[in-house]
C-alpha cells in the first residue's frame, strides 16, 4: 500500500487513511483565489478566502519548500526586487493535518505609480479615439479649474500605497478623439487621440479643489519638502498609455496645455525629449512667477504662495532632490548643451501678469545660443489675450516633429520681431519643413514660409547626422514655395 502524504490519503486499498488512522471526513475547502493589492517597487500585500474546516494557514512566497505560518488571510510582503515576479502559495490545513493549497503570481512594481488601473466608462457619444493605427499623440494639461474627463474613454491609475498622498488614492485621465490636423504634404491624414489627465482632488478646500499646479505639493505627507507626485502620475499615465493603445503613433506625439497647463507643460515636457517630439504652450513660464524672483508653488493644507528664490523649499528624495527653484527654472536647462530638448512653440502677452515677459525675452536668448528649435508669438494682451496657437500650428501641425526624425533649426529669420522692443510680433511664425533625410554623412530637407517671401539660416537638429556643420542661408523667394538645402560630412 503506498505510504499517504498530507495531500492524499487515497490508499491502494480504496480506504482512506492517515498515519494509520481513517482520514478526516471533512477536508478543509479553500476555494477562490489569491488577490494581489497595493503592490509598491518593494512589495505588496496578498490575501486568500477563508477556508472551511481550516485551523491555521501557512504562506510561501518563493515557491519552495519554506512556509511561514499564519492565522490571518492576508500578509504583507516587502523588501523584493522591483520588477522579479514571487511565486505566491496559501496553504489552509486543519486539525488532523489535512491540507489544501492555491497558488498565483506577485510582481513588485518595477516602474510607475499605479498598482492597478481601472476603466470607468466612456462620456460622450462618439468621443472615444479612432481605432486607426498611427494616430498622433496629444498629450494635454488643462488650466486651473478644467475638468476634461467629460468625454471619451475615462481610467483611473489607482495609486501604489508609497504613492497615495494622504486622502489622494487614484489619479484620473482620459482618451478622446482630437481634431482634423492641418493637412501637409506627407503628413497623416488621421485624427489626433488627445490624452487629457486631471490635475484635481476634491473636498479639501472650500473651493472643492485642491490643485497641483502639475507639480506636487509642499508638506502633507512630506512636511517642507516639495514632493513632485504628479510629474510621476504623469510618468505613469503616459507609460500606461505605451503599453495599452497599440493604435497610437510611437513617434508623433506633443504635449500641449494653456495657462496652468502651459506651466506644467513647459516644466514636465521640456525634460522629457523621449516622449515629446515638441511641446506647444500658451502663457507658460520659464522660471519665475509674479513677481519676478519668486516661485509659485502649492502647499498641501492651502494656498499657493509666491516663494522667494532663496526660501524654496528642497525636493522630496524620490523627485530627486535638490532645490525646487532650480526644477522650475527652464532658462538654465536650455543653456545646458549636453540636454536634448523637443522643440518648442509658445504664446504669451506681453501684460499677462501670471509670468514677467522678461522671463520670456531671455528665453529667446537662452534657446538662441543653446541652438534650441522653437517658435514664439507675442502680443501687449493680458492673461488669456495671448496670440492664436493657431499661428504656430499653420506652419507647424501636430505631427510634424517626431522622436528619433531630425528637423530644420531656424535662425535669423528676415521677417522675426524683436520681444524686447516690440509690442507685436514673433519668431519663427509661418516656416516650416518636409522631407527630412539623415544619415551618418548627410542631411536634406526641403523648407517654406506660408505666409510670405523671406530669408532665414537653416542648419539641422540631428541625432543621426551629427557633423558640425555652417549654416545656410536660404532665400523663399513666394508664400509656399518649397526650397530644399543640404549638408554633407
Amino acid at each position: 500500500m503506498p505510504i499517504p502524504t498530507t495531500d492524499s490519503y487515497a490508499a491502494a486499498s480504496g480506504t482512506s487513511v492517515y498515519a494509520g488512522r481513517a482520514a478526516p471526513a471533512t477536508p478543509p475547502v479553500l476555494t477562490g483565489a489569491i488577490s494581489v493589492t497595493a503592490i509598491t517597487s518593494s512589495g505588496y500585500t496578498f490575501s486568500w478566502p477563508t477556508a472551511t474546516g481550516a485551523t491555521s494557514y501557512q504562506t510561501s512566497i518563493d515557491g519552495g519548500a519554506s512556509w511561514t505560518a499564519t492565522t490571518s488571510t492576508a500578509r504583507i510582503v516587502t523588501g523584493r526586487t522591483a520588477g522579479v515576479t514571487d511565486q505566491l502559495r496559501v496553504r489552509a490545513t486543519n486539525s488532523d493535518g489535512t491540507s489544501a493549497t492555491l497558488s498565483a503570481n506577485a510582481t513588485p512594481q518595477a516602474s510607475g505609480p499605479f498598482a492597478s488601473v481601472t476603466f470607468d466608462g466612456e462620456a460622450g457619444s462618439g468621443a472615444a479615439p479612432q481605432t486607426t493605427a498611427g494616430q498622433i499623440v496629444e498629450f494635454a494639461l488643462h488650466g486651473s479649474g478644467g475638468n476634461p474627463l467629460y468625454q471619451g474613454l475615462n481610467y483611473t491609475g489607482v495609486l501604489n500605497t508609497d504613492e497615495a498622498y494622504l486622502g489622494k488614492t487614484g489619479f484620473r485621465w482620459n482618451l478622446m478623439t482630437g481634431y482634423n490636423e492641418p493637412a501637409y504634404p506627407g503628413g497623416p491624414t488621421t485624427r489626433a487621440v488627445v490624452v487629457q489627465a486631471e490635475d484635481s482632488l476634491t473636498g479639501l478646500w472650500g473651493t472643492g479643489r485642491i490643485e497641483t499646479l502639475w507639480l506636487g505639493w509642499i508638506g502633507g505627507a512630506h512636511p517642507g519638502l516639495m514632493d513632485l507626485c504628479t510629474e510621476r502620475w504623469l510618468d505613469g499615465v503616459y507609460a500606461w498609455m505605451d503599453a495599452n493603445q497599440p493604435n497610437f503613433s510611437t513617434t508623433r506625439r506633443i504635449l500641449t496645455g494653456a495657462s496652468m497647463g502651459g506651466w506644467g507643460g513647459m516644466t514636465y515636457g521640456a525634460r522629457r525629449p523621449n516622449k515629446f517630439a515638441a511641446l506647444y504652450l500658451r502663457m507658460p513660464r520659464w522660471q519665475y512667477c509674479e513677481p519676478a524672483g519668486n516661485i509659485q508653488l502649492l502647499t498641501w493644507g492651502g494656498g499657493i504662495p509666491a516663494i522667494p528664490i532663496g526660501s524654496a523649499p528642497t525636493l522630496t528624495s524620490t523627485s530627486g532632490g535638490g532645490s525646487s527653484a532650480d526644477h522650475l527654472n527652464l532658462i538654465t536647462y536650455v543653456q545646458d548643451t549636453s540636454k536634448r530638448l523637443p522643440w518648442i512653440g509658445w504664446t504669451i502677452g506681453r501684460q499677462d501678469g501670471y509670468a514677467p515677459f522678461a522671463d520670456h525675452v531671455a528665453a529667446v536668448a537662452a534657446m538662441r545660443a543653446a541652438k534650441r528649435g522653437f517658435c514664439f508669438a507675442w502680443n501687449n494682451g493680458i492673461h488669456g489675450s495671448d496670440p492664436s496657437i493657431n499661428d504656430i500650428y499653420a506652419s507647424y501641425p501636430k505631427g510634424l516633429f517626431e522622436l528619433g526624425r531630425g528637423y530644420p533649426l531656424f535662425t535669423d529669420h528676415s521677417l522675426d520681431a524683436d520681444p524686447a522692443v516690440d509690442l507685436v510680433g514673433g519668431i519663427n511664425i509661418g516656416l516650416s519643413f518636409r522631407n527630412v533625410v539623415e544619415s551618418s554623412t548627410g542631411w536634406s530637407c526641403q523648407v517654406t514660409n506660408i505666409n510670405a517671401a523671406c530669408t532665414v539660416k537653416v542648419e539641422p537638429i540631428s541625432q543621426v547626422f551629427t557633423t558640425p556643420v555652417a549654416k545656410q542661408t536660404v532665400s523663399i523667394p513666394s508664400a509656399g514655395t518649397w526650397v530644399s538645402v543640404s549638408f554633407s560630412a
